[in-house]
């Protein structure tokens, strides 16, 4: 996992399986960046994610609540056929940017 700002985007890559123990690890790293200096947005990188449950759901859904009262958006990006199954079965899609890659 690794989680960087690159200019008003905080990009959070992420590994393996996004379970419960996964999304409490990541869960406090994230918000911290979200203090960062003109982070408006969360890209959430899934291009290496081989299983999310609903901790990994319900970790997205707050933080878009979090960045959407700082007027910003949050995408998701690299998803596999599952995970986007996933997404649109929990009704993320309407909600979030979902995008095979981005340039930032």
């Amino acid at each position: 996992m690794e989680i960087y700002q690159k200019e008003k985007y905080l990009i959070v890559e992420l590994e393996g399986e996004l379970d419960q123990c996964m999304a409490d690890r990541i869960r406090g790293q994230i918000d911290c960046g979200l203090l960062q200096d003109g982070v408006k947005n969360i890209v959430f990188d899934f291009s290496k994610v081989t299983f999310m449950d609903s901790s990994g759901i319900g970790m997205i859904l707050k933080r878009y609540k979090q960045i959407k009262k700082l007027g910003g958006m949050l995408y998701v990006i690299g998803c596999d056929k599952t995970l986007l199954r996933l997404i649109k079965l929990s009704g993320l899609e309407k909600l979030i940017v979902l995008q095979d890659k981005m340039e930032v």
